[in-house]
């Protein structure tokens, strides 16, 4: 598909105007997105290939869901698109609002925005969706083991990944077998609650996006994401301890969560992690991808302790 060709679309088909920009914004997943700029406002477009027209529907279902929910710090489906979406060849077009703001950061883990993430994540536990055979079904620690393990052993003699495969098979056995039971009922969660979802606008006002991972799970799921994610991968060496225990003790004010509640919420991102790493051909080929997989894994002890410290 070609860029000129969409927009072209776009200011003939859809807003039948010339007053239109569009700019490529970041890949995410399966789609294209875009920022579209009219007079008097922003939108963001998502354009997913016809063949993931299942996804296309269920992204569509959720937004409609969350655009329900009251004080919901997240964007919204909106016009033209406000209950089905536009067909341009052989892709699917999806509309929302465009937040203007930055990526969060690690600078931004302090009380404020910690605040945002305990307000969103309460309204989203507590949200009742009108269907929800759209949403996916709870993660579990055996499944995702077992799904990683297989993709572990296919690993090709050829890939730089195989000079590690022992060693990060202890480590997944060792997360797997530390994983808790939890009994506690499972509520929505984003699913996804890396840096690069988090919007933080002028007025400081921290925004959710991207729901396309929504589903059942335990909030300590999206929170131990939410701390790790920044705290690890952008930097191997270094691992912030402090804002780490202190971003737990802050969370630890709102919601009664204990250590195995922590302990599985690690648990499910480190084997997520693992999981999704080994499906990518890139670190499968790098060297250096490899070895910084590895030693990401190995951060799975340092966390390990810090909690047991603070419990």
């Amino acid at each position: 598909m070609k860029n000129t060709e969409l927009k072209s679309f776009l200011k003939k088909e859809v807003f039948k105007t010339n007053r239109l920009t569009m700019r490529s914004l970041n890949r995410g997943g399966a789609s294209l997105n875009y920022k579209i700029s009219l007079e008097n406002k922003s939108l963001l477009l998502k354009v997913l290939p016809l063949s993931k027209r299942a996804r296309g529907e269920n992204l569509l279902l959720i937004y409609q869901n969350l655009g329900m929910i009251e004080n919901l710090a997240s964007a919204n489906l909106c016009a033209p698109t406000k209950s089905d979406f536009l067909l341009f060849k052989d892709y699917i077009l999806i509309f929302m609002d465009f937040i203007e703001g930055r990526r969060m950061e690690i600078k931004d883990l302090c009380p404020h925005e910690l605040s945002q993430i305990i307000q969103n994540e309460i309204i989203l536990s507590r949200a009742v969706f009108q269907k929800t055979d759209f949403i996916a079904k709870p993660l579990t620690p055996q499944n995702l083991f077992e799904n990683t393990l297989d993709r572990l052993q296919k690993i090709k003699q050829t890939s730089f990944l195989l000079f590690y495969q022992k060693r990060i098979f202890e480590i997944l056995q060792n997360i797997f077998e530390n994983a808790p039971q939890i009994n506690k009922s499972p509520c929505l969660i984003h699913g996804d609650t890396g840096p690069n979802n988090f919007i933080l606008n002028k007025q400081s006002k921290l925004f959710f996006i991207d729901f396309e991972m929504i589903r059942y799970g335990q909030l300590s799921e999206d929170l131990a994401q939410f701390l790790l994610s920044p705290l690890l991968q952008h930097s191997i060496w270094f691992f912030n301890q402090k804002k780490f225990i202190e971003s737990v003790m802050f969370f630890n004010n709102s919601f009664d969560l204990s250590f195995n509640d922590w302990l599985y919420g690690v648990s499910i991102y480190f084997l997520r992690l693992a999981n999704r790493r080994l499906s990518s051909p890139k670190i499968l080929k790098s060297p250096r991808k490899a070895w910084l997989f590895y030693k990401h894994l190995q951060k799975y002890e340092k966390i390990l302790k810090l909690l047991k410290t603070l419990y």
